[in-house]
């Protein structure tokens, strides 16, 4: 962990933003490592500033933005044919380049599931998901859900060839947070009851805000390592964060 940390605080650069209209301040953290397979990578925390620091509520990044998008783009479509040239329905996995590839078939389209599986990069563990489709106008042709999308009102496309960028939302480390109540139960035959403060509505009932529990579910190894990874990444990352900020206003 020691390794890793060190890891995080000499290959991440971290950039603030204006805070929005949410209170929060984005923060854009960049993969400077150039043996990384992540190098030129952003993830993008909304935190907010207190008193004695940055805090993020969901403590998960919300945005990726992939760059160079390209190489990663060809892995998914070479993975994607070889998975079609197999004729299975079966999941698989492809490596390339301490990038894995996760491919299973769905109805219409194949569900892809990247994960990053290098120790050089601060982004290790990191988890995106994809979905191939068969062009409707071009038979035989194959594309990514996304890659052409584009946005009105900000007058950008989605994958910007000119940079070679791409903004992903669907990727996180570890399992994002759940909401979770405690139970209690008298013994084997009784029925679990909730033990928290409720109060009935006219559907149903809510719980007290103070009794809600916010955890991820961690089942395995791998999700444990990620959300370690990322706990990392918050602790250094506000930290400097937090320190930029003090050091515009006092400036």
């Amino acid at each position: 962990m020691k390794q890793v940390r060190e890891l995080i605080e000499q290959f991440t650069k971290v950039e603030v933003k204006k805070q929005n209209q949410y209170g929060q301040t984005p923060v854009f953290v960049t993969d400077i490592n150039p043996v990384s397979s992540t190098s030129g990578w952003k993830i993008v925390y909304y935190p907010k500033t207190y008193e004695k620091g940055m805090y993020d509520l969901k403590e998960s990044f919300q945005m990726v933005i992939i760059k160079p998008f390209s190489f990663l783009y060809q892995a998914i479509k070479q993975a994607d044919q070889q998975y079609a040239l197999e004729q299975t329905t079966e999941g698989r996995e492809y490596d390339y380049q301490a990038i894995r590839i996760h491919i299973s078939s769905q109805i219409k389209s194949t569900s892809i599931k990247v994960q990053i599986t290098d120790e050089q990069s601060p982004f290790n563990h990191m988890n995106l998901y994809f979905n191939m489709v068969n062009d409707e106008k071009k038979p035989g042709v194959r594309h990514l859900i996304g890659e052409k999308d584009f946005n009105p009102a900000t007058q950008v496309y989605r994958w910007t060839k000119s940079t070679d960028e791409f903004v992903e939302h669907n990727a996180q480390f570890g399992p994002a947070k759940v909401r979770f109540v405690n139970l209690k139960q008298v013994d084997n035959v009784s029925l679990p009851m909730i033990d928290a403060n409720v109060k009935a509505i006219e559907n149903g009932f809510t719980v007290d805000k103070k009794e809600i529990q916010w955890i991820s579910p961690i089942d395995n190894e791998y999700k444990a390592l990620a959300y370690a990874q990322e706990q990392m990444i918050l602790k250094s990352v506000m930290k400097r964060a937090f320190e930029l900020v003090q050091h515009a206003i006092h400036a």
